[in-house]
């Protein structure tokens, strides 16, 4: 079965979801006081724990950010082959 995933606005983040569950899997937000932009997903049975929180990376624009955490869950439900 093929996950779907969305995103939504909350506050000063941009979590990415899965729509079925609820459960966040990914967020964006901006790095401290600067316009650079991280991407953080979550990989364990459960959310926000420091063994389960992988970063990405740090992005020069939002979009970058948002679109390397859809592209680790694609990779991860292989939906994407890398």
């Amino acid at each position: 079965m093929i996950k779907s995933y969305s995103w939504k606005e909350v506050g000063d983040r941009f979590y990415y979801y899965d729509t079925e569950t609820g459960k966040i899997v990914g967020f964006c937000s901006k790095h401290a006081n600067s316009d650079v932009w991280f991407g953080i997903v979550y990989v364990g049975e459960y959310t926000f724990t420091i063994d389960t929180e992988k970063h990405l990376g740090l992005y020069i624009s939002f979009e970058s950010a948002k679109a390397a955490v859809s592209h680790f869950w694609d990779i991860s439900n292989r939906t994407l082959i890398e």
